[in-house]
């Protein structure tokens, strides 16, 4: 089998800034829709289901455990109730909000993997969550004073920010555990599940439930589901681990800086003094908090969070237990130590043989 072919950095850092400016146009999607918030997220996921299928199909092929398949579906459900929450907050507080308070993910993951995994928060970590949180505030500030303010939207795109984060998380210890889903796989069995929730969602709160799209609305579904959920995110993931962290946060922050961009173009959303000045708040602390947590997950947590959810499940299975002994996953510290060792070996060994 061929080796993958390492891009180069600045092909890398072109992909993904094309990939963030793709998925920068999903919430002018929806908004410009006349289907209900779920439905359209149920066409839009069904529709990456069999894409999705199709790659895993004519792709790699593993034999993985149940475990792999109920955290891809875990993962699927948390998405679907985040796309039906942030769907129904681009419709009540627009297209550049809402999906600058999805953002904030990157915080709901740090406090999930400190709570759920035991992982330590980056030192800075509560002064970044101040800035957001003030950011947001100035944000909000204008629409109360101009009487726009909607709570309900405000908590719908926040909640859909915190299931966002419960679903990278999930997905994340799928890839850590022993025998997981390919890439492909994982997907497709988070996107069906997610087409199944919000099937279920969409039927129980909405008047006209799985409307099926027609003409122009299919295109919109056909561009959601295959441009932005599959084009776009296949180009961050396939050039994430080859650009720097920091620089990858930033290059990210594209998408919600062009969504208030297209939201005044397209919808005539406008943003007075204040509100900019939040935005921009939020949009760095966003920005700082990414490049950090990128950091970290790249060097101990991921390794030790998949240790804990493999410690929890696999009491009854012994084979598991000694492979996670073997990885040294059971004890974060001495896999820390371990690299902390090997790297002054290979410093200080390269140093004698220079001399």
């Amino acid at each position: 089998m061929a080796a993958a072919v390492r891009p180069s950095k600045q092909g890398a850092a072109v992909s993904l800034a094309l990939g963030a400016a793709t998925i920068s146009f999903a919430p002018v999607l929806v908004r410009s829709s006349s289907l209900e918030p779920g439905a359209i997220g149920f066409w839009r996921m069904a529709l990456a289901a069999a894409v999705l299928s199709l790659f895993g199909l004519f792709g790699e092929r593993r034999r993985a455990t149940p475990l792999a398949f109920g955290l891809a579906a875990l993962a699927g459900g948390f998405f679907a109730g985040d796309l039906f929450l942030w769907h129904r907050a681009i419709h009540e507080v627009g297209v550049g909000r809402a999906t600058l308070l999805v953002n904030t993910h990157a915080f709901w993951v740090a406090a999930l993997a400190a709570l759920l995994a035991g992982e330590r928060f980056p030192r800075r970590f509560p002064l970044q969550a101040l800035l957001a949180l003030a950011g947001l505030a100035l944000l909000c500030a204008e629409d109360v004073r101009g009487g726009t303010w909607l709570p309900g939207g405000v908590a719908n795109a926040l909640m859909a920010a915190g299931l966002y984060g419960a679903s990278y998380l999930a997905l994340r210890e799928g890839r850590r555990i022993e025998r997981p889903l390919s890439a492909s796989g994982q997907l497709a069995v988070a996107a069906l599940v997610s087409a199944l929730g919000l099937a279920v969602l969409s039927c129980a709160s909405e008047q006209a439930p799985l409307a099926m799209p027609r003409g122009v609305e299919l295109l919109r579904v056909a561009a959601l589901a295959g441009g932005i959920h599959v084009g776009g995110w296949l180009l961050i993931t396939r050039a994430a681990p080859w650009v720097p962290a920091a620089r990858g946060a930033l290059l990210l922050l594209l998408q919600p800086a062009l969504s208030f961009l297209w939201g005044a173009i397209w919808f005539g959303e406008r943003v007075g003094p204040i509100g900019c000045a939040g935005a921009v708040v939020t949009l760095g602390a966003i920005g700082w908090a990414s490049g950090a947590f990128d950091r970290i997950c790249r060097n101990v947590p991921c390794e030790a969070a998949a240790g804990r959810a493999v410690a929890v499940v696999a009491n009854s299975t012994p084979h598991l237990v000694a492979h996670a002994r073997r990885r040294g996953w059971a004890n974060a510290r001495v896999w820390q130590r371990r690299r902390l060792l090997t790297a002054r070996k290979r410093r200080f060994g390269g140093a004698r043989r220079g001399s």
